[in-house]
């Protein structure tokens, strides 16, 4: 399922239900590809997608792994919005090319014009939004924007904290009536 809740377009939950436990791993191909693996052997596993280019049709490859090592492989193709030109053209001037894995890196970007949106976004290497969050249907800038433990972001809203999943489901949400936060979230 690809992005249920409309805020977060590069993004798929990827279900997978088989007859036998398996361990399920995923490759997103492109210039800079991702491979996730399941943690464990199960019959049914749901993983999350993350890291779609944008304005594409991403191939995934998705390996399926039972407990006696037999294998099977399968593709899925996942099509994708451009980026809005509302998020920025990013420029990477120089890049570490001795590592061996890519690396992202997550912004919060705000626009403030008729009325004040937040779209966090993760980018890769070359500076490609492969991820991003539309929060415009939150009346107040999201500020900070940072990682929990569990994998889930935090924003603050002015009068209220929300704890977003990487797929935009809102978990939480606390009230601070009376009080604005604006830096660090503890």
């Amino acid at each position: 399922m690809q992005d249920p809740f409309e805020i977060v377009p590069f993004a798929a939950e990827l279900v997978v239900k088989t007859s036998r436990a398996c361990q399920i791993k995923y490759t997103i191909t492109g210039e800079h590809p991702v491979t996730k693996i399941s943690p464990s052997f199960k019959k049914e596993t749901v993983m999350l997608v993350l890291e779609l280019y944008g304005g594409i049709e991403n191939l995934v490859v998705v390996q399926l792994t039972d407990t006696d090592g037999n294998i099977e492989k399968d593709t899925v193709f996942i099509e994708t919005s451009p980026n809005p030109l509302l998020l920025p053209n990013v420029e990477i001037v120089t890049i570490d090319t001795d590592k061996k894995e890519a690396s992202f890196t997550f912004a919060m970007y705000e626009v403030i014009s008729a009325g004040s949106h937040s779209f966090p976004f993760i980018m890769d290497d070359a500076g490609k939004i492969r991820w991003y969050m539309n929060l415009k249907h939150v009346e107040n800038l999201a500020s900070p924007g940072e990682f929990l433990d569990n994998g889930n972001l935090i924003f603050a809203f002015g009068g209220f904290i929300c704890e977003f999943s990487l797929m935009s489901k809102e978990v939480s949400r606390f009230s601070i009536l009376g009080y604005a936060q604006h830096h660090d979230i503890f």
